[in-house]
């Protein structure tokens, strides 16, 4: 079981990701029959690990896929160290295979990564059938959907909380409100730059957020030391 988490903390935060096409889109990797060749062409994402790097709170991934499935690809896109092995709830550690959106495995990833009633969990995914489950089961979750196709995103459905056409945007656009949210003043609070631009989402609906490379992500961690 994780203890990732900060059990003193009366509003702990925590960050449960899906794996494939959420960390990662079909841009970052080649859908080839041939095992070696597919995990071969999986690319770093140098920008997500940095943003992923300047929060404090648990991370962890919830995934239909294989823990060994999920340790290469974590590996490959070089976020072995943003999420070890523990942080990992996979599909071969759940009895008869069971996986989202059953409810079962819902539960299951609660026990294992010890989250807590009283935590505030940010969860997301690219498939919006997949949050759905967790509205009913948990009010403390906050469902994020990661859609590429902003087509899709017109019509959002009651359980998704925000929309984002990436993983990258959505979390800064999450540490800016954490960074300015009262109700999580006690835990730390992420200082990020404040021209940031945050992609759509279904409160703002405001433009996508500029591509950004590994240079800026290099030049915002810096900023941070200051």
């Amino acid at each position: 079981m994780s203890k990732q988490g900060n059990k003193s903390n009366p509003y702990s935060i925590k960050f449960v990701f899906d794996l494939d096409m959420t960390l990662y889109g079909k841009g970052d990797f080649k859908d080839v029959a041939n095992k070696k060749l597919y995990y071969d062409s999986f690319k770093p994402k140098y920008f997500l690990h940095s943003i992923l790097s300047m929060s404090p709170y648990q991370k962890c991934i919830l995934t239909n896929g294989t823990k060994d499935h999920a340790t290469e690809v974590i590996r490959r896109i070089g976020l072995s160290q943003v999420f070890p092995k523990n942080a990992v709830f996979s599909i071969d550690m759940a009895p008869s295979r069971v996986m989202k959106p059953d409810h079962l495995m819902y539960h299951l990833a609660t026990k294992h990564f010890d989250i807590q009633p009283s935590d505030t969990v940010f969860y997301f995914e690219d498939l919006k059938e997949n949050l759905q489950p967790v509205k009913l089961l948990y009010s403390n979750w906050k469902t994020i959907w990661i859609c590429p196709e902003k087509d899709l995103i017109r019509s959002i459905p009651s359980y998704v909380d925000m929309t984002f056409v990436t993983i990258e945007s959505a979390l800064l656009h999450i540490y800016s409100i954490l960074r300015t949210n009262k109700r999580t003043m006690t835990v730390p609070i992420i200082p990020i730059p404040s021209d940031t631009t945050p992609s759509i989402s279904r409160i703002t609906r405001v433009s996508t957020a500029p591509t950004r490379t590994s240079k800026d992500a290099d030049e915002m961690k810096k900023s941070l030391k200051k």
